[in-house]
């Protein structure tokens, strides 16, 4: 047995030494070199006929490299002349070729006409080629001369001046099992030269883009042989690329290997490819155009049988990409689909690609946007077609009407409305109400329902005042909703899309601030909503939540909007049935008060996720390069988180995720076998518990003149709010007056912040809308840069400074406002709330805290511990690990599985399940209360209602083995999983070829163990026995005396 392995390990080294020999030896590594076949020494140019020399600078890299002969032609050994070899100057080697194999030889060549100019080459003789080793020529137009040719006569004349044509030419497959298939095939078509005398032969030779090099050089045929000269995929096209200028140059030879005569003129360049009929378009802003493309060649399809007349059709793919720099707000995106297909019998007809402009809220358009299509053939379709990209298609926008820009609605505090056409008004009545509507003219919609509760609650006197807030919005794009839901009787707070059916309504939060979020329409038109925390110790047992919002409009909107923020052009309070209620505001809000049919609020996931999609008018699609590598276009679209509708600034604002959300469809569709039997509902109680945030009533009795200079002298302490009033289309007074209202109503303060955030909020929103503001200066100051300097949102609460618009908080406090103390820990509600605490292993990669006061922080930390459970419920305790948890909104947070049970399927040999306790902090110190998520594998485990307690069960016809599902019969070497047999382990198989009795085996592997062990007890012996030896014989001759007296044997 050892001799075979040292036998085998030689044989090893052998093969390994002729692998490193072959890659080194130049018979095996050494190329053709280009344009072999004009390199014959009989092979002339002629100028003044237009024929361009090679130049072998273009050929060969620096400092040179090895190449080999083809058909038997070595290098010419004698001086030549001008212009012979196909080249102005020809290189010829001094001396012979060596006969003998696998020898490498010194040569030397010249440069005609006098060897002034010389190469040091190399030759190596292989058995039936031989390989020159050729340095890079110093200059153009030199290049190394090849074979002699046949001597005999060159015709003195040529062909009439040929044309580039094409066919589709029908090429049988390379084995009985592949079709047949159309191939695409050039032609160079001319008048064939009458010889009553001499056969002649054609030889052609074909270009692509300019006559400096041939992309292909045929042999000389008769005209009988001709087709053997066309150019196909086989001769060159599958090394480029279509959308190219292809040309041809006819020579005329009486011998196949003889001189040549002139070549004749060279042919008009076709273009071969795909083109845009037009380079440059020009539409209005949200508006659309059609882009036109035009074949000049037609593309082969597979045929059934091969005797079909006929091929079956086929298709080809336009696809549009994106530009690498068209990734902000607005862009040119595709109409319905992301491309075109192209039909074979329809090749030569006009081909359309529409494309709209996507809009958003920002005042000045982009006016220049670039167009990049690339083509995607079928499934063994010609190389050449693949990839093509077609030339650059520009379109110009064009500004629209102005009537929406300066426009915003809000509705802030308890609510103060404020319509589009800045007509102010109250609307102070609980209720959800529409507070904007959008329906294009092929019925899409955009929707905003803003929900109002009691809020705070004021008795003076025989004064008493219940004060209504917004405490949730709904928006609604065609059939995707998301909502933001913390009123009171909400459990848990809803903060989170609830539909997402087409993936076109984007939500973004604030960076390091998680009350401040905007939500971007596809139409361009955006909700700002700003979160605040009330507390009214005097009537309520925990603190409001309230929403400040700021709609931005966009040209879509023009005599379009409805609601309470009302129509972008006339000052009017229009009621859903057009009657104008402007006389009537009670009425007028009245009249957008939302049934409950319609309330989106409380309407079931069933029914928000039922809205009509959006038609296609508007269907619109970010059409990215990667996507192409399926080669089709889904008549679906998928349109990629609408790039172009959110901020590319990721330092200000991240996206919301829609995990959740798409998970929620994902379980819908998924087959019964990825599915549980028992989900649990998770009961959630309300916390009645008031946040540090919260801000608290301040009670105060003040006249109307006590209201106004308190208001005033409160947000003149605000240096962003007196910076901001040099910004146009922001009211201060209207800030002012809200707040005195809102004293007078309620005799407190509690509200006085808010009007002075919704100021500062739409000064910054004004800036970011119109660029033409950056450059306005004051006192030598850039107004804007300031602001944006020192605007922070709540002021920093007291408890920190603004460095460049970013609160910087104190110890113990954080927040975007720097409100919440950090020491207390967040309120978790839940993991994985939507699944019951389950996470299935397939699709779950991480857990979902639902809760509330997440901050966006460094010191978020999920504190994750493992368990283990049984299937009767029976579970201990594991590992401990704190990971970072990634913010997403300020009630839900994603916790990843550690990194060291990614894997989460080694269980120990009692463990079913597995799981996480998972409690989180906001400062990595103190931590929530532990809820638990629950993992497995749906393939085989599932889950039982026992009596109410959640259990675990192995699904029939699988084996759990070791952490791992695995069906019933599946067999692993000697072992398989028989359900009949264990469910929780291997069963042996004795029958199996190969396989030892069970109880011989492990008798054999116990008689190993114990032979080990008593070979390690005899050795234990051996050194204890040494040990001892040696210690008695260093006792008698060298220890000391242990009183301090010398041994007698010591010297």
């Amino acid at each position: 047995m050892e001799r075979k392995r040292i036998i085998q390990s030689l044989l090893f080294l052998l093969q390994l030494n002729v692998l490193i020999a072959l890659k080194d030896d130049p018979c095996t590594t050494a190329k053709n070199l280009p344009n072999f076949e004009l390199r014959l020494k009989a092979f002339k140019i002629d100028l003044a006929r237009g024929d361009r020399p090679i130049c072998d600078r273009y050929f060969i890299k620096e400092p040179g490299e090895w190449f080999r002969t083809v058909d038997g032609n070595e290098m010419v050994n004698n001086r030549t002349t001008f212009f012979e070899c196909g080249t102005q100057y020809s290189i010829y080697m001094q001396g012979h070729v060596p006969s003998s194999l696998n020898r490498v030889v010194n040569r030397t060549a010249c440069v005609i006409p006098s060897c002034t100019t010389k190469y040091n080459i190399q030759l190596k003789k292989c058995s039936n080629f031989t390989v020159y080793y050729l340095p890079r020529p110093s200059s153009c137009d030199q290049a190394y001369c090849f074979g002699f040719g046949e001597n005999g006569i060159a015709p003195n004349i040529t062909t009439d001046k040929p044309t580039v044509k094409y066919e589709l030419v029908k090429s049988a497959g390379k084995t009985a099992a592949e079709l047949s298939e159309q191939k695409l095939a050039f032609k160079c078509h001319f008048t064939p030269v009458v010889d009553g005398t001499n056969i002649i032969y054609y030889k052609v030779f074909w270009y692509v883009n300019d006559h400096t090099s041939t992309i292909f050089a045929s042999q000389a045929v008769p005209k009988e042989r001709l087709p053997e000269t066309y150019l196909r995929g086989e001769t060159g096209l599958d090394s480029i690329k279509l959308n190219i200028e292809i040309s041809c140059k006819v020579r005329l030879h009486y011998h196949p290997k003889g001189p040549p005569g002139p070549s004749s003129e060279a042919s008009e360049k076709f273009f071969a490819g795909i083109k845009p009929l037009k380079r440059a378009y020009e539409i209005s802003r949200d508006n659309s155009t059609v882009i036109e493309f035009k074949l000049t060649v037609p593309f082969g399809c597979m045929y059934a049988n091969h005797n079909d007349p006929y091929p079956l059709p086929c298709k080809h793919t336009i696809s549009l990409t994106t530009p690498d720099y068209l990734k902000c707000s607005q862009g040119i995106y595709a109409v319905d689909m992301c491309g075109k297909l192209i039909e074979s019998r329809k090749w030569n007809e006009t081909q359309t690609i529409s494309i709209k402009h996507k809009n958003d809220d920002n005042y000045r358009t982009i006016q220049t946007f670039e167009i990049h299509t690339e083509t995607k053939v079928r499934i063994n379709g010609e190389p050449f077609w693949d990839g093509v990209e077609l030339p650059t298609v520009f379109i110009n926008v064009i500004e629209g009407t102005n009537k929406w820009k300066n426009k915003k609605c809000e509705a802030v505090s308890d609510p103060h409305m404020t319509s589009f056409a800045n007509r102010h008004y109250e609307s102070q009545e609980p209720g959800t109400y529409t507070l904007y509507r959008n329906k294009d003219p092929v019925g899409n919609i955009n929707e905003i329902q803003m929900k109002v509760t009691p809020c705070n609650y004021v008795k003076y006197g025989n004064y008493e005042h219940m004060n209504q807030c917004t405490c949730g919005i709904a928006a609604r794009a065609s059939s995707d909703v998301y909502v933001i839901d913390r009123c009171p009787g909400t459990v848990p707070f809803y903060f989170g899309f609830k539909s997402c059916v087409e993936d076109i309504l984007n939500v973004m939060k604030k960076a390091n601030d998680e009350h401040d979020y905007e939500i971007h329409f596809p139409s361009g038109t955006s909700l700002d909503v700003r979160l605040n925390s009330i507390f009214d110790k005097t009537h309520f047992t925990s603190e409001r939540w309230t929403l400040e919002l700021q709609i931005h409009p966009s040209i879509a909107d023009e005599g379009r909007s409805q609601g309470l923020c009302g129509s972008v052009e006339k000052d009017e309070l229009i009621d859903p049935n057009n009657v104008d209620l402007t006389h009537d505001e009670y009425l007028f809000t009245q009249s957008w008060r939302v049934a409950d049919a319609d309330n989106m609020f409380k309407m079931t996931l069933e029914r928000l996720q039922s809205f009509p999609k959006t038609r296609k008018a508007r269907d619109l699609c970010i059409c990215e390069k990667p996507s192409l590598s399926s080669g089709t276009i889904k008549n679906t679209l998928t349109c990629t988180n609408a790039k172009g509708l959110i901020s590319c600034d990721k330092d200000k604002m991240k996206p919301v995720q829609k995990d959740v959300c798409y998970e929620r469809h994902n379980r819908r569709k998924r087959s019964v076998k990825h599915s549980f039997t028992f989900t649990p509902k998770i009961v959630i109680e309300p916390k009645l518990k008031r946040s540090k945030r919260a801000i608290s009533a301040n009670i105060t009795n003040m006249t109307k003149a006590q209201a106004k200079t308190w208001c005033e002298n409160y947000m003149n302490s605000s240096p962003a709010f007196l910076a901001c009033q040099d910004i146009p289309n922001t009211n201060s007074t209207r800030a002012i007056e809200i707040c005195v209202m809102d004293i007078l109503t309620t005799n407190s303060t509690v509200f006085a912040a808010a009007p002075r955030e919704s100021m500062k909020a739409g000064c910054l929103k004004e800036i970011a809308r119109n660029d033409t503001l950056l450059n306005v200066t004051k006192n030598g100051e850039k107004i804007a840069d300031k602001i944006l300097s020192i605007a922070c949102p709540g002021e920093c609460s007291g408890h920190g400074v603004c460095t460049k618009g970013v609160c910087q908080c104190n110890d113990n406090f954080g927040g975007g406002d720097c409100s919440i103390d950090i020491n207390e820990p967040p309120e978790v509600y839940a993991v994985n709330y939507e699944t019951g605490g389950l996470c299935d292993k397939l699709f779950c990669k991480e857990a979902i805290v639902d809760g509330d006061l997440f901050l966006d922080r460094s010191g978020l930390t999920c504190k994750m511990q493992r368990f283990e459970m049984t299937m009767n419920g029976t579970s201990w305790d594991l590992e401990t690990s704190h990971v970072p948890g990634s913010h997403n909104t300020l009630s839900d947070i994603r916790c990843k599985f550690p990194r060291s049970n990614s894997k989460r399927s080694t269980l120990s040999s009692i463990g079913f399940i597995s799981g996480y306790k998972i409690a989180v902090s906001n400062n990595n110190k103190n931590f929530s209360e532990a809820h638990a998520v629950y993992i497995l594998d749906s393939t085989c485990q599932d889950t039982l209602n026992v009596s109410g307690q959640l259990r675990f069960a192995l699904k029939p016809g699988f084996c759990f083995i070791h952490g791992s599902c695995v069906p019933d019969g599946v067999q692993k070497k000697c072992y398989e999983c028989d359900i009949r047999q264990n469910k929780f382990e291997w069963t042996y198989r004795e029958t199996e070829k190969g396989c030892t009795k069970e109880e011989n085996s492990h008798l054999w592997v116990i008689g190993v163990v114990l032979a080990v062990l008593l070979l390690i007890l005899i050795g234990l012996v051996f050194f204890y026995i040494l040990k001892k030896k040696h210690r008695v014989v260093q006792d008698s001759y060298g220890m000391p005396n242990p009183h301090g007296q010398a041994s007698k044997y010591s010297k």
